[in-house]
């Protein structure tokens, strides 16, 4: 376990979003017990706000490797972060922040990163076919192709969620993912949850806005 309990401030008196979700003006000390936590409520109750505020606390940055620090979009957890306090058994960066929305930045940078690099193997090529320079282009290719093979552009929506996690899960890391099952259909959830269930022996995963209708298969603790 990463993450071991999140507390409030007792100076916690705003009134105004997003301090006036319920979910934080109910909010009790949170103590982690599982390696595998789901979030589940209402609309409009705090729950991405709440993953938003675990992922700013750790550092986390998100799926298309922006930080969290310099996206507007986070502003008002900021605002929030001062008044929760994280308790660690250990931290470390390794993991990130995943938000649905994220994914299709995060597959136009792959898709340019690869052309980018192509285009300069092939001129190096061109240039000396024995030239020791093309090495570092030539394994950055083949590490892409290993991750993501011929491009997450080349999937479905759903695939490409799938291919991602597959590709990125790291053991010892902090996961914080916000409705990702949002493009699967049932079949592809049930493989995300196995993905999940699987590395959740060996990594600590906050995981939110839980399956819709199957969240009778699956383990772990709610909230």
């Amino acid at each position: 376990m990463l993450l071991k309990r999140i507390e409030k401030s007792r100076n916690y008196k705003k009134q105004e979003f997003p301090f006036n979700l319920s979910l934080f003006i109910e909010f009790e000390n949170i103590n982690f017990h599982s390696p595998i936590t789901l979030i589940v409520g209402e609309n409009g109750t705090g729950k991405s706000t709440l993953l938003e505020l675990i992922a700013y606390h750790a550092e986390l940055i998100q799926i298309n490797g922006e930080h969290m620090d310099l996206d507007d979009r986070f502003n008002s957890v900021k605002e929030l972060t001062p008044y929760f306090k994280l308790i660690w058994n250990y931290k470390n960066k390794s993991g990130f922040f995943f938000q649905a929305e994220s994914l299709t930045s995060f597959m136009d940078d792959i898709k340019h990163r690869r052309e980018d690099l192509e285009r300069d193997y092939n001129e190096i090529k061109r240039r000396d076919p024995n030239s020791l320079e093309i090495l570092p282009y030539a394994r950055n290719l083949h590490d892409l192709k290993q991750l993501y093979g011929d491009g997450l552009e080349t999937q479905s929506h759903g695939e490409s969620f799938l291919s991602l996690f597959q590709a990125r899960f790291r053991p010892n890391s902090l996961y914080v993912l916000d409705e990702p099952e949002s493009p699967l259909s049932p079949i592809k959830q049930l493989s995300l949850i196995s993905m999940i269930k699987d590395g959740g022996c060996r990594m600590s995963i906050y995981y939110c806005n839980a399956f819709t209708y199957v969240n009778g298969f699956t383990w772990g603790r709610y909230f």
